[in-house]
């Protein structure tokens, strides 16, 4: 089962087992179709460029929710990520059907009151695990409350749940308030889910319709005909250092993310720092900031200082968007990140 999915319907229900009212709203359903392109992202199945969403494979995930979408959605028209989410937000109640369905044969959920599952049938539903549901709040509370820096999959369930109106079923208005500046933080590090956030509250979904302005423009045309990534480390008196160069896609993000965890160890080690001097990089996808994301928690967990550097164009711009350049370390030059601590 998808775990985006299965934790916000979870988030959706009441203590009763009702589903909330916010499930019914444009932004609750926009969230559910978002959940999905952005674990079938993960998982191989799409991606998301910058002339559209593609279909990768149709290769079953065995998780249903995921599988009825490969298998129902509109593959042939070209949009961007969130113009494609938004698209078929109208698919929404009947992939939550599915979802529910999966959850009940999985027993996740039990059926309490109707043979049939209708999508807002009133006190239709028991959590069998309440301490699961219970687990997923705490855990979204944890993040909000702390400073580490969150896992790619929480940082997509708070923006999603955030989106869909869903935190404030157990978090008080007055806390949300208070926690405001760190939940957009946290919870808009993936591109997509910050992407529909801002077109949920621009609420204009014209343009997201298909046409020639969904084509990608000369300069994105450029970054996309460029050669593959390559990222080479270099071990200094003072730091490890990385160059990678070129675009950072899906292709080349799982690989990136390999060798950052192994740079981290390396820089653990030798009890150095790590910088990236990021001056070559042309193109960052969402799962290529999933990877620095991931990269970044593991130099936080072992105590590695990690430092961005050289940041540029889109590159940059991609960061400060996203709000990674409020978590991370970021400085000017490579000089100015492998400065030993005393001349800082």
């Amino acid at each position: 089962m998808s775990a985006l999915v299965e934790e916000l319907v979870l988030l959706s229900l009441d203590e009763g087992g009702n589903l909330s009212h916010r499930t019914v709203s444009s932004a609750f359903r926009t969230a559910l179709i978002g959940a999905c392109l952005i674990e079938l992202n993960q998982q191989g199945r799409l991606d998301v460029e910058l002339d559209g969403v593609k279909r990768l494979s149709g290769e079953k995930t065995g998780q249903e929710p995921l599988d009825w979408v490969l298998e129902h959605l509109d593959w042939d028209v070209l949009l961007n990520g969130e113009g494609w989410i938004l698209r078929h937000t109208a698919e929404a109640s009947a992939l939550m059907n599915v979802a529910l369905e999966a959850m009940v044969r999985r027993g996740v959920l039990e059926l309490a009151n109707s043979k049939r599952l209708w999508l807002f049938k009133q006190r239709a539903f028991a959590v069998v695990e309440p301490l699961r549901l219970q687990q997923v709040k705490l855990r979204i509370h944890a993040t909000l409350l702390g400073d580490a820096l969150p896992t790619p999959h929480d940082s997509a369930l708070i923006g999603l749940a955030d989106l869909a109106g869903l935190l404030e079923g157990f978090i008080s208005a007055v806390e949300l308030a208070r926690l405001q500046p760190r939940l957009e933080t946290v919870g808009g590090l993936d591109l997509v889910v910050r992407g529909l956030g801002s077109a949920v509250l621009d609420d204009n979904l014209s343009r997201f319709q298909p046409g020639p302005d969904i084509q990608a423009s000369p300069s994105q045309a450029s970054l996309m005909s460029e050669p593959g990534f390559v990222m080479e480390p270099q071990q200094s008196a003072h730091a490890w250092v990385a160059r990678p160069v070129g675009r950072l896609d899906y292709d080349a993000a799982a690989s990136f993310q390999t060798g950052l965890e192994a740079l981290v160890a390396s820089a653990q080690a030798t009890k150095q720092p790590l910088v990236l001097n990021l001056a070559g990089l042309r193109f960052v996808s969402s799962a290529g900031l999933r990877a620095f994301l991931v990269a970044a928690r593991a130099a936080q967990s072992v105590g590695v200082p990690l430092t961005l550097c050289e940041l540029t164009g889109a590159v940059r711009d991609v960061f400060e968007q996203s709000g990674f350049s409020r978590l991370m370390r970021i400085v000017a030059t490579e000089n100015d990140a492998i400065a030993p601590p005393e001349t800082l």
